[in-house]
């Protein structure tokens, strides 16, 4: 009778948790979607960085980029509007790269859906504490990505 009783609770709390973590939710459903776009993009180009030749640091960082890689950006940028595609940022991009494996673009996108719930979160804390926590998640993941991206490459799986 009394495990009967436990096991019907037991029950209802798993059921309550599933319908809970069905689909997670947020109130600033617009940046999320932004940032999911935007981190995939970022975390593909860094999981990819040793076939596309660093393109990731080559656009964040101008002294990688030559005179040749600059026009040539702004021409696929300039290009992209005149064919529908407006806002598009240069780091995106890196999203044209085709991954290997689809193991690894579902972990990526993972790892983009989870960086950009948490990063949806922020509009209404402070500039420091997001700035934080952005700093810190991107770093860790970055280095993580280029981690296995090493051990994948010399066939350490």
């Amino acid at each position: 009778m009394h495990l009967d009783q436990v096991a019907e609770e037991t029950s209802g709390l798993i059921k309550f948790l599933l319908e809970v973590e069905k689909e997670p939710s947020t109130r600033h459903t617009h940046y999320f979607k932004d940032y999911r776009r935007k981190f995939f993009a970022f975390y593909k180009g860094i999981y990819n960085s040793s076939s596309n030749g660093n393109f990731i640091e080559r656009l964040r960082s101008t002294g990688y980029q030559s005179s040749e890689f600059r026009e040539a950006l702004a021409i696929v940028i300039s290009n992209l509007r005149r064919i529908g595609f407006h806002n598009v940022q240069p780091l995106e991009l890196a999203v044209l790269r085709a991954s290997e494996d689809s193991d690894s673009d579902d972990a990526i996108k993972i790892m983009a859906d989870l960086r950009a719930y948490f990063q949806g979160m922020w509009p209404g804390l402070s500039c420091s504490g997001a700035e934080g926590f952005h700093r810190l998640t991107s770093d860790v993941i970055a280095s993580g990505l280029q981690t296995i991206r090493r051990q994948c490459t010399q066939g350490d799986r």
